[in-house]
């Protein structure tokens, strides 16, 4: 079997650190309706799912209700089968996140292959149905003449796990599996710094505070589905944002030297924050930009974190894991960290208009993993693209 743009566990796809994925609900929800017919319990469950202030019970019912429909749910029973499965999935997926594919992946015990590749929900495949040379159709086609057809086995020669990293359109690198391809995480702090922005370094800065606005966007942001990321598919081009532009007054930006040589990120971004909620429920978004030496951002990864049951004005930490991605960062620009409260592709638990604080102490300092990875892989031997 083959799948593309697919899901192995809806409830990791829909909803993240307590955040809904509001629009890309919307996407399946609308998408459901007019091209299918929903059946009366999933039409009642993205309704529910798609309430501004869900509650607790519903959520949790929404939450139960994915896992049924989730095949990681049913993992020992598709390994039963010994079934051939080909995954294909995107960076940017803005509908159905690259992560929860990778445990799919590594706990399948029949043969298997995984690709991922720049781009956003089913736009890999806009090539092919056009009649275009296209990556995603000629895997498809050469596992098939493997495991169907029985008539070219050279992709059964190759490395399972496939990627194309980020920005452009780069050569693909072969591994045995995402575990291999992931880097060393490389800690940088944060610092308040000397202006508005703060640092990210090697070592741990004096304790610090800063706010940002608990109920405002910035013009960071995650990007609209199927739209946004669509060209990232053919160009291999991540949104950008003029990172002046971004109102420190509602966000906060914290920035990295510039590299000297070309980084290969590979794996999950990881951080660390103290956040002083305004109220008892919540929400901010983390994003990691690559800036070039004209301030022009690219974005590379995001992830949202809330809390609904919070004490007011006590501090708590956070502690994030960003979507798994490949990126090559490179020589001359750096990395920002921005955080800030709302976000078009996602149902926060903002409330009030007051200010969320942001800390660091000595005890328990502030700071952002970058995996960085050392060496580039070797070609793989046998099978050819």
């Amino acid at each position: 079997m083959a799948t593309s743009s697919g899901w192995s566990d809806m409830a990791a796809s829909l909803q993240r650190n307590d955040t809904r994925s509001g629009l890309a609900g919307l996407v399946l929800y609308l998408s459901g309706k007019q091209n299918g017919r929903l059946s009366p319990e999933t039409d009642m469950m993205l309704q529910k799912f798609l309430v501004p202030r869900i509650s607790d019970e519903d959520s949790e019912g929404v939450i139960d209700w994915s896992r049924l429909r989730s095949p990681i749910t049913y993992i020992d029973r598709i390994n039963a089968n010994h079934p051939a499965v080909l995954n294909i999935q995107t960076w940017s997926e803005t509908v159905f996140p690259p992560g929860q594919m990778m445990e799919l992946f590594d706990r399948l015990t029949g043969p298997k292959r995984s690709e991922y590749v720049p781009g956003d929900h089913a736009s890999t495949e806009y090539g092919g149905l056009l009649g275009l040379p296209d990556t995603t159709w000629t895997s498809v086609f050469r596992w098939f003449d493997a495991y169907v057809a029985g008539t070219d086995t050279s992709i059964t020669d190759e490395p399972p796990f496939v990627v194309r990293s980020r920005p452009g359109l780069q050569k693909e690198h072969f591994f045995a599996s995402w575990a291999q391809a992931v880097g060393t995480p490389q800690r940088a702090y944060l610092g308040r710094g000397a202006g508005t922005d703060g640092t990210l370094g090697p070592a741990t800065a004096p304790a610090w505070t800063t706010t940002i606005a608990s109920n405002a966007d910035t013009l960071a942001n995650g990007g609209f589905p199927l739209t946004t990321y669509a060209l990232e598919a053919f160009t291999g081009a991540p949104p950008t944002n003029f990172m002046v532009q971004i109102d420190r007054n509602l966000g906060a930006v914290w920035n990295q030297p510039n590299v000297p040589a070309t980084t290969q990120i590979a794996g999950r971004f990881q951080a660390h924050l103290t956040v002083t909620p305004p109220a008892v429920t919540g929400t901010v978004i983390a994003y990691v930009y690559d800036v070039n030496e004209l301030g022009v951002g690219s974005l590379i990864s995001y992830i949202p974190y809330s809390w609904k049951h919070a004490t007011p004005n006590r501090s708590f930490p956070v502690d994030l894991a960003f979507e798994p991605t490949e990126y090559t960062l490179g020589a001359g620009h750096h990395l920002s960290l921005v955080l800030d409260s709302k976000d078009p592709l996602f149902l926060d638990w903002n409330n009030v208009d007051g200010r969320t604080g942001i800390g660091s102490t000595a005890a328990d300092p502030s700071w952002l993993d970058v995996p960085v990875r050392s060496a580039e892989p070797t070609a793989p031997t046998g099978g050819s693209r």
